[in-house]
């Protein structure tokens, strides 16, 4: 294999069924942004999870090579960055926020491949040669304490955890077991003050609104076990409204800067 400026394609996690405390694991926060793969060699690649230039559409990020020691690999999640939290509807909009390269992994250091050492080696290459400094945020890990991790990670409005076998070695484009992640799920009980004639797959959409605030959360599809009442079929409206509106249990990953739920969908219902 050759020196930094060879895309590797990453190693990807499998999502776990469900969270787990294991004292032969690390876990990590799991960031809201890009993956990306940096590599430094005096001059700065960062290529993004298939492999495209990411630089063009993060100038900022284009003296961060200057903060390695040496040539290196490593991998990482570009996040934006706002008042202490990532957001990733800033990064998709390409909003001129700053940014950060939360690094968690090392697979070229010292003029030598590390992908067939185990992860605990190659974490402890990265925290001996790179400190956080500029743009780059070295990742930081917690022993066999992934249930406290996601609990803490649940009250910051973040997004997972990512759970890994300190033994693992790297295997590029693979999904793998010994990498695990854990979501963090939000769940609320919402209303449904309309539905929408729009077909989605064939079938209706709840407009689900938050029952503190009266804000909408999204449209999700509605329940299969929802029958639509003849009146509501032959309305022409778009939006037509339920009176009294349906109560509706939902879940979410995450709210979007504009409280808009990500990966929404309905637990249960009731009238």
């Amino acid at each position: 294999m050759r020196e930094p400026g060879f895309f590797v394609p990453p190693m990807l996690a499998v999502t776990a069924q469900e969270p787990f405390d294991d004292s032969q694991w690390i876990y990590e926060v799991k960031w809201d942004g890009y993956r990306c793969q940096i590599h430094w060699n005096g001059t700065l690649r960062l290529y993004s999870r298939q492999g495209h230039d990411l630089l063009t559409q993060f100038p900022d990020l284009q003296d961060a090579g200057t903060f390695l020691p040496f040539p290196m690999v490593l991998d990482a999640e570009l996040v934006a960055w706002i008042d202490g939290h990532p957001s990733f509807a800033a990064l998709q909009r390409k909003e001129p926020v700053p940014h950060r390269l939360i690094v968690f992994d090392c697979l070229f250091a010292q003029n030598r491949w590390v992908l067939h050492e185990p992860l605990a080696t190659r974490r402890a290459l990265l925290q001996e040669r790179v400190q956080s400094a500029g743009p780059l945020v070295v990742s930081e890990a917690v022993d066999g304490q992934g249930l406290a991790l996601l609990h803490a990670v649940r009250e910051q409005g973040l997004e997972g955890v990512m759970a890994k076998d300190r033994h693992s070695l790297y295997h590029p484009g693979q999904r793998v077991r010994f990498w695990q992640k854990f979501l963090a799920e939000y769940r609320q009980w919402a209303l449904v003050p309309y539905v929408s004639r729009r077909k989605h797959h064939g079938g209706w959409l709840w407009a689900i609104v938050s029952a503190e605030t009266q804000l909408p959360l999204g449209l999700l599809p509605a329940p299969r076990s929802w029958s639509v009442p003849e009146e509501l079929q032959q309305t022409s409206a778009d939006m037509v409204p339920l009176n009294p509106p349906l109560h509706a249990e939902v879940s979410y990953r995450m709210l979007t800067d504009t409280g808009r739920m990500r990966h929404g969908r309905i637990r249960r219902w009731r009238r």
